[in-house]
């Protein structure tokens, strides 16, 4: 999932009650639609207004139950059934059946509909085969054999299922989104999450509790106030006077009442330029490598720029190899390639374009990149700059060489990073294509241990030796969080905190005072 941000605003105060929770992120495009969104920010609030098969735990990641009371699991690891808990609701009063997620998923997997997140349902039977035009609906396996009970059937067995049933392109749409899908119109949404939609603008979200909701003892506040704003310096007026209790980013660090509230931490997430792979001379894997093999990356990729620097694309995981990527300089193999590819010198390649956020860090760097180019080959960059805000949107538009991402896993597995690269996944912004990628990546997904990891780290050497993808950081996650009222926020590797846990705690009174009668 990518994160991002802007637009400037003004806010009025906020009033807490010792039952709400308020937040503040950047300000973005919120979608509705579970199925179509895939920022960190629309992650975050979903955790309030869906639920899965199965959850995130805060701390752990761990798949938790969610709608799903228990499953069964066949001794070939194919066919899974899952048991449904007969008191699951939408706010609305609706009950969530079974048929609700057999027809969310086909919906999701619908070829017309180009849902981003398809590509994880391919390790159902028949899924890959439909998504992608090929199959027919009625052989993909997933069914309903009897009331409150879904069955998936699996093409091999996967280790990582329940797993990615905690995404949120996993939760049920109500019948009434599946039939008349007007989610920017809709002045709410009917799910069957923690909260409810009460109202929103957008500057502001508020989320009530769903009082249908099955665990709704457990859910520890009332209401949760969802701020989306760039205006630095009001938020950072509201995170000092406890008027937002979590604050992910835009804050002014130097204007902090108490600086110890940053709370920074390692994040599943790498930083990464891409290729446009789909017209000449792009597709060519040996100019991509030329270019990235001409920029002096062993003074580009260092601690001084950035806090964890890398040359792979994959963060580190116990157990998973070490992928060597494009990590220096190179002239003399460059220009080899590029006469190979029948550029001499560069000579007859077009000008490539950079299609980047408004953001001085990737600005810089991709300036160093141009320089290279120019001081080596004559050749000349352009530049497109996006607001943050508008920029995940305008990649859609194919009118640039080199875009950036960067990418949040959505799970604890190298999977979340490498799968959205096969051909046919809609999250391949660069059309990257290799069928040894795509086979590579297939093998993985029916291995396990050992041996699954090194076919992924294979697929991963292959897709950063071509050039598809030119990682540069890795990102740890930067919160300001009042940890002394706000209870049930625990840093984890994704950086998601399940709204469900959270709750305004009143701090203690000072030793020496009493309280009257």
């Amino acid at each position: 999932m990518k994160k991002y941000i802007s637009l400037i605003f003004a806010l009025v105060g906020l009033a807490l009650s010792a039952e709400t929770v308020s937040v503040s992120f950047g300000s973005t495009r919120i979608a509705l639609d579970p199925h179509h969104s895939y920022s960190a920010t629309e992650a975050q609030l979903y955790t309030a207004l869906y639920e899965g098969l199965y959850t995130y735990h805060p701390l752990t990641l761990e798949p938790v139950p969610g709608v799903a009371r228990n499953f069964e699991v066949s001794e070939d690891g194919l066919v899974y059934r899952f048991y449904l808990r007969p008191d699951a609701y939408y706010w609305n009063g609706d009950r969530v059946t079974a048929e609700d997620f057999r027809e969310s998923w086909l919906l999701h997997l619908n070829p017309e509909d180009r849902a981003e997140y398809t590509f994880l349902l391919d390790i159902i039977k028949g899924a890959r085969e439909y998504r992608t035009g090929a199959g027919k609906r009625e052989d993909v396996g997933i069914s309903v054999p009897e009331e409150g009970v879904l069955e998936v059937t699996l093409n091999h067995p996967a280790s990582h299922f329940l797993k990615i049933l905690c995404h949120h392109s996993f939760s049920p749409v109500h019948s009434t989104f599946r039939e008349n899908p007007d989610w920017e119109n809709a002045p709410s949404v009917i799910g069957n999450g923690p909260f409810m939609l009460y109202s929103r603008s957008p500057e502001k979200y508020v989320l009530k509790k769903n009082q249908f909701y099955w665990d709704r003892r457990n859910v520890r506040s009332d209401e949760i106030i969802f701020l989306l704003s760039d205006d630095y310096q009001h938020l950072t007026d509201l995170f000092n006077a406890k008027e937002v209790l979590w604050a992910s980013g835009n804050i002014l660090y130097d204007k902090l009442d108490d600086t110890s509230t940053l709370q920074v931490f390692h994040q599943f997430a790498t930083t990464y330029f891409y290729f446009v792979c789909d017209e000449d001379p792009w597709t060519d894997p040996r100019v991509r490598r030329a270019l990235l093999l001409l920029v002096p990356w062993e003074d580009l990729r260092t601690e001084e720029r950035y806090a964890v620097p890398t040359f792979r694309a994959v963060p580190e995981i116990s157990g998973y190899p070490e992928v060597a990527g494009i990590n220096s300089r190179d002239r003399e193999t460059a220009l080899k390639l590029l006469k190979e590819a029948g550029f001499p010198e560069g000579q007859g390649l077009p000008r490539p374009v950079f299609k980047i956020p408004e953001s001085q860090e990737v600005q810089d760097l991709a300036t160093a990149m141009a320089t290279a180019w120019r001081d080596t080959l004559g050749l000349e960059a352009q530049f497109t700059l996006v607001p943050y805000g508008d920029y995940y949107n305008s990649i859609e538009n194919r009118d640039y060489t080199i875009g950036l991402m960067s990418w949040i896993g959505d799970y604890a597995d190298p999977l979340a990073f490498l799968q959205m690269w096969v051909s046919d996944s809609n999250l391949n912004k660069g059309s990257y294509s290799n069928p040894d990628y795509d086979n590579l990546i297939e093998e993985a997904m029916s291995l396990s241990g050992r041996e699954r990891y090194n076919r992924m780290a294979e697929a991963e050497g292959l897709i950063l030796e071509e050039g598809g993808i030119i990682p540069y950081k890795h990102s740890p996650s930067y919160n300001f969080v009042h940890a002394d009222v706000l209870g049930g926020w625990l840093p984890n590797p994704l950086d998601i905190h399940p709204f469900k846990y959270l709750s305004y705690t009143k701090p203690p009174l000072p030793a020496r005072i009493v309280r009257g009668n």
